[in-house]
């Protein structure tokens, strides 16, 4: 029970849209729980309905919304390990050139693939998606959009990619409780720590002086 207590942070909800319905998954890991599935023919009912099907721990759990993989436009660069410092930067002035958008037109975000220790060039994977295509699909889950603190796309798996394509003023601001709960724990640690340390040296001065 404290395992799972304490891994709560770790776990998140997904949602997407699947079929006329809005699925809610819980997933820690590799393993997703549907927890409820949602009807779209009443919008504005679906941030009062998805509250109903979550427990107390659920709401506290981060939520991402899943793109179809069809909406999200991706392109491999090669890249100067340089730019890694400052990428998002240097996409937003690779997005002219590279893609038929402008700037102001898509949300972007990207990722980091695997290349070999020390490479001077870095394959980055750049996705994005039109701006105004990332706001009819938010509209489509209406109230339950302003509860997001991540839009993703799906992968082939079915499972999120990595991304984030909500605008950081758009994400809500998930408190770490759990974290808190860590600290504490350490914190804790430490104290016998050094209250057993103290102790050990207590019983050597008496052996000492008993000698």
């Amino acid at each position: 029970r404290w395992r799972r207590l304490l891994n709560v942070e770790e776990a998140r909800l997904v949602l997407d849209i699947d079929d006329d319905a809005l699925r809610v998954q819980r997933v820690l890991g590799t393993t997703s729980t549907e927890i409820a599935r949602l009807a779209l023919t009443e919008r504005s009912a679906l941030a009062a309905q998805l509250e109903q099907q979550l427990d107390e721990d659920q709401r506290a759990l981060r939520r991402t919304f899943l793109l179809p993989t069809g909406m999200v436009l991706r392109r491999t660069l090669p890249l100067p390990a340089a730019a890694l410092d400052n990428l998002r930067t240097v996409l937003g002035f690779e997005l002219d050139r590279q893609t038929p958008f402008k700037p102001d037109q898509v949300v972007f975000d990207a990722r980091v693939l695997a290349h070999e220790p020390g490479s001077r060039q870095v394959p980055v994977e750049l996705a994005l998606v039109p701006r105004d295509r990332l706001q009819q699909a938010l509209d489509e889950i209406d109230g339950v959009a302003s509860t997001l603190g991540a839009v993703d796309a799906k992968g082939a798996d079915a499972r999120p990619m990595g991304y984030n394509f909500l605008p950081p003023e758009q994400r809500r601001q998930h408190r770490n409780t759990r974290a808190w709960v860590h600290a504490g724990l350490v914190a804790a640690s430490l104290m016998f720590l050094l209250i057993a340390m103290g102790r050990l040296l207590d019983n050597r001065v008496g052996a000492v002086a008993a000698l």
